[in-house]
């Protein structure tokens, strides 16, 4: 599963504007207000299984964490490093699924042992302690004594770099809750994270396909925009669900079904079943 939000240009009245809000201000205010979306994806199937609406003023981790309420056991949950926050990350991780975060550069990890297969445990850290603070945090972990749940997240790090798409050798650096080799080796976690590009072809999907590129949410009121959200949701939903159906009994990976070809299907049918409704 992965994380992440986008947003969705709204009808230009005053009633979306005020709910939704536009991005920048003054001059350099977007031209529509817009709709902002955090998504749950099944990256296997692009499946979108929840989502939280809101306004385009709201940050896009207190809108994602919204879709903690989706998340569960036995789920692998993939987010980038835009999303990243220890409190973020402990929500998260108190659904009890598994969790694989890239963090940034200014993220602070304490490395504690190096493992087996290349990766290491470490810990990360609650905002606002002192690197001397971090320090002996890192010392007694090292030592085997128990450190403060409130303070730190033990954790599991994969860092690698994937050369022929960044020849100048970017860092990739993802944190995880499967802190036990055996069961994620190091390579299969870094290619797990890797699915995590599928979500953004989910929403590029609805987006560009089922929208409409450059299209607008035509919608006049904030309900009716939100509703309208939801359609194209579901929407998408059932096609994915239609594709996965045609995909499983042939052996086919279902991500690899052409969702444009599917949403063509689907219309010609709608559109036969409208022309012959009496």
């Amino acid at each position: 599963m992965a994380i992440d939000a986008t947003s969705f240009d709204v009808a230009d009245t005053e009633a979306n504007t005020a709910r939704f809000g536009r991005m920048g201000s003054g001059p350099k205010a977007s031209a529509y207000p817009k709709l902002h979306v955090a998504a749950l994806a099944e990256c296997g199937s692009h499946a979108i299984t929840a989502a939280v609406l809101g306004s385009c003023r709201t940050g896009e981790r207190t809108l994602v964490a919204g879709l903690t309420a989706g998340v569960g056991p036995g789920m692998l949950v993939l987010a980038d490093a835009g999303l990243f926050s220890c409190e973020l990350f402990d929500r998260f991780a108190a659904t009890r699924a598994e969790l694989a975060w890239r963090v940034g550069a200014s993220v602070s990890i304490g490395h504690v042992r190096w493992l087996p297969d290349g990766s290491y445990q470490a810990l990360i850290y609650a905002p606002g302690l002192s690197a001397g603070r971090r320090a002996r945090l890192v010392e007694q972990a090292k030592a085997g004594h128990d450190v403060s749940a409130e303070l730190v997240r033990l954790v599991r790090v994969v860092e690698y770099t994937v050369p022929d798409r960044n020849p100048d050798g970017e860092l990739i650096v993802v944190v995880t809750t499967v802190t036990n080799p055996h069961d994620l080796p190091a390579l299969a976690l870094a290619e797990a994270y890797h699915q995590r590009w599928e979500e953004e072809s989910a929403l590029d999907e609805i987006k560009t396909d089922l929208r409409g590129r450059g299209e607008v949410l035509r919608s006049k009121t904030p309900d009716l925009v939100e509703q309208q959200m939801w359609g194209l949701l579901l929407a998408h939903y059932a096609i994915r669900a239609l594709l996965l159906q045609a995909a499983d009994p042939a052996g086919y990976d279902p991500d690899r079904m052409s969702f444009i070809k599917g949403l063509r299907i689907v219309r010609r049918q709608v559109t036969d079943q409208a022309a012959i409704t009496p």
